[in-house]
């Protein structure tokens, strides 16, 4: 402590004496105006003597004082520095919160049959939160899977008819040329033949009435002759020879008007009738091949119709799978994926979920926070953040018990705290909870931000800092 610190305490001690007597003068004076009050004046002389004596009393005192003081070191008080450990600490509040939180939407649009929970209830890991009626969802699932089935059967049919008709466009098709140009070849060999037919008929014909034109002008002769002769037996031979001439003649006619009956006209007929078949049968399969061309070919899927088909039969299966797996997901239900608290039941307002309420697709039902996997969150201002690191370890009280902790998360990003102050959020893992930890309640927080071992330590209430620290 230096001279000038010591002088003002010395002249502070004084001023405390003289005040201390002051007051006693003072009371002193006023005694003796309360007994002059009684009526005695020679009383009241007597006192402001008195008075006036201790007034004189205490200035020589405050003098002699004065003197004495200049003269005699003061006594002060001192304690003698040590090596020890600082210990630096930054103590706040927070609450108490989960690690880890979950919100559980309905993974299906379906009734509710069963969801007994309320907020603040315990669940195990494993539990089944929601049960949901899965009625609708068999049925569903059920005409989906016929559909599907009907719309891939539908398309197998369709192929199958598409390739029955393409086997049998192929079938028409190949050697349907060849046997159109064969067929014409017939046609031409048939004529062929009917032309020599009819070239032959008229051939024996002619031959016949020119030898017919013969007799015929031989039967003129024997006639004549027979008018001109007069001997009976010329007569009787030349009548036989007429005779003859006429049969002759007669055949000759009848020959000509049957020509188709002859041996070797019928064995051409008969070949033109043989080749006239074949034609035939050629034409009936030519035109069997085409009538069957064009109703198979009309009865080919194209690659477009086919694609349509496949993309159909897939989208129905697909539909069936999605419907399945709905299915599968409401039997599954809700399930806790680790053990905590139910913070919270259905979406903000909708004052919670009961059993037989329907819900869409993605409709919030409640919120778990983990009750093993515990932290404290705190906020902390722009003066305490540059002391408070990750991996500090902390004391937090609870409930009256004393819990370590250690901080494990600084937020990167300030918000503004319900003052309006900016404030960063951090967390304080809790390593040893136990069932006397309540989420959502307050706990003090006593952080070890620094410590230093093997330095010289004095007590706290010697240290004095003015206003600039």
């Amino acid at each position: 402590m230096s001279n000038r610190e010591l002088e003002q305490k010395e002249e502070t001690e004084i001023k405390e004496e003289m005040e201390i007597k002051e007051e006693a003068g003072i009371q002193t004076v006023k005694a003796g105006k309360r007994k002059a009050a009684g009526g005695k004046k020679r009383k009241k002389h007597v006192g402001l003597i008195i008075a006036l004596a201790a007034v004189v009393l205490l200035i020589g005192y405050t003098v002699i004082s004065g003197l004495i003081a200049g003269s005699t070191p003061m006594q002060v008080s001192t304690v003698a520095a040590s090596a020890g450990t600082v210990e630096e600490t930054m103590t706040t509040s927070g609450t108490v919160s989960g690690e880890q939180s979950k919100t559980y939407y309905a993974p299906v649009g379906a009734l509710i049959a069963r969801m007994e929970l309320r907020v603040g209830d315990e669940v195990k890991a494993g539990q089944q939160l929601v049960v949901f009626d899965t009625a609708d969802l068999e049925n569903a699932a059920r005409k989906a899977s016929l559909d599907a089935s009907a719309t891939a059967n539908a398309s197998r049919s369709a192929q199958y008819q598409s390739s029955k008709n393409q086997s049998e466009y192929n079938e028409a098709v190949v050697g349907l040329e060849e046997l159109k140009e064969l067929a014409q070849q017939q046609e031409q060999y048939v004529q062929g033949l009917k032309y020599q037919l009819e070239d032959e008929t008229q051939r024996r014909k002619e031959e016949l009435q020119e030898w017919q034109g013969k007799l015929n002008q031989e039967l003129e002769i024997q006639t004549n002759k027979l008018s001109a002769q007069q001997d009976p037996q010329a007569r009787e031979g030349i009548q036989e020879i007429i005779s003859n001439l006429n049969a002759e003649i007669r055949d000759v006619s009848n020959q000509i008007g049957d020509l188709s009956m002859s041996e070797d006209l019928k064995e051409k007929t008969r070949l033109i009738d043989s080749e006239q078949k074949k034609l035939e049968d050629m034409r009936e399969e030519i035109s069997r091949r085409e009538g069957k061309e064009s109703s198979s070919e009309a009865g080919i899927t194209d690659p477009y119709a086919k694609a349509q088909q496949e993309d159909s039969a897939q989208s129905a299966l697909i539909a069936a799978q999605d419907a399945q797996s709905e299915l599968d997901r409401a039997k599954e239900g809700v399930t806790a994926e680790f053990a905590g608290i139910v913070t919270r039941v259905g979406a903000a307002g909708s004052g919670g979920l009961d059993e037989g309420a329907v819900v869409a697709r993605g409709t919030e039902l409640l919120t778990v926070e983990s009750s093993e996997q515990v932290q404290v969150e705190i906020e902390v201002t722009k003066y305490d953040l540059a002391r408070i690191a990750v991996g500090q370890k902390a004391d937090l009280t609870i409930g009256g018990k004393v819990y370590n902790g250690t901080v494990s998360y600084i937020n990167r990003v300030a918000t503004d705290n319900s003052q309006g102050t900016p404030v960063v959020k951090a967390r304080i893992h809790i390593e040893n909870p136990d069932a006397g930890i309540y989420l959502g309640v307050e706990a003090r927080v006593v952080i070890h931000t620094g410590s230093a071992k093997n330095v010289v330590v004095i007590p706290v209430e010697l240290i004095n800092a003015d206003k600039q620290g």
